[in-house]
């Protein structure tokens, strides 16, 4: 089976390309549901199930979070994972008709 991917640029440059088959995957929906928490400790957790489930793989995981400390000397501040994680989840909901409410 062929799998379909989705792929885009957060604004700093970080390409990505992720399955599409992740945006109906539960713990990504939950994750979104937590990110939008005013708790800000469940927020968080939220961005970090969200990206764990969105690369679906440690090494690209960890991939980001270099990418992030390189543009930012050496540390991966809250805002600027914030910002980034929302340009990707931005991207995944205009391609999907069912999270676009999420």
């Amino acid at each position: 089976m062929k799998k379909n991917y989705i792929t885009g640029t957060t604004t700093l440059g970080f390409k990505w390309k992720i399955d599409v088959e992740m945006l109906k995957d539960f713990n990504f929906l939950r994750a979104l549901r937590k990110i939008h928490s005013d708790d800000g400790m469940e927020a968080l957790d939220g961005m970090e199930d969200a990206i764990t489930v969105i690369f679906n793989d440690h090494e690209k995981e960890e991939e980001f979070y270099k990418f992030l400390a390189e543009k930012n000397g050496g540390r991966v501040p809250v805002g600027v994972l914030s910002a980034e994680v929302k340009d990707i989840i931005t991207t995944l909901k205009e391609s999907d008709k069912e999270i676009k409410n999420c």
